[in-house]
């Protein structure tokens, strides 16, 4: 088999298509990333008080993250990716009551909220990396 033959979905083992099929219904929610700055500047917040709100939420969760960092050990992989995605969701709702009113600290809290998540993003790493046989995985078209 050559690095341009891709593997067949029956080939893949059950977790692993489940896993493929949990990341395709989670993708669509990556715009965030990019709309939430945006309608903060459309709402009228400078790129000052955008840069501020961003700061302050990174520092906040830089403290927060060493505190759960310590407990991470004592979960399995499955409720730490459940965390990440509920955290997610929750930091979502904030934000849209923060721009529904137009509150810079509901903004801000979100803010905090979606970045406490990410602590849990090498869930999905070790997850992949236990899913996946090493065969299928050296011949799957991902880098």
């Amino acid at each position: 088999m050559s690095d341009l033959d891709y593997v067949k979905w029956r080939d893949l083992p059950t977790e692993a298509r489940k896993y493929i099929l949990f990341q395709a219904f989670l993708s669509p929610l990556l715009f965030t990333w990019y709309l939430i700055p945006y309608l903060m500047l459309i709402q009228g917040m400078g790129i000052i008080k955008v840069g501020l709100i961003f700061t302050l939420s990174s520092l906040a969760s830089a403290f927060v993250n060493v505190l759960v960092g310590r407990l991470l050990e004592s979960f399995t992989l499955n409720y730490l990716i459940f965390a990440n995605c509920f955290i997610d969701f929750i930091a979502l709702i904030v934000y849209y009551i923060g721009f529904l009113y137009q509150n810079v600290w509901f903004i801000l809290l979100a803010s905090i909220v979606d970045d406490i998540s990410d602590i849990f993003s090498p869930s999905y790493l070790m997850y992949e990396y236990l899913v996946y046989r090493k065969k299928p995985r050296e011949n799957l078209p991902i880098s």
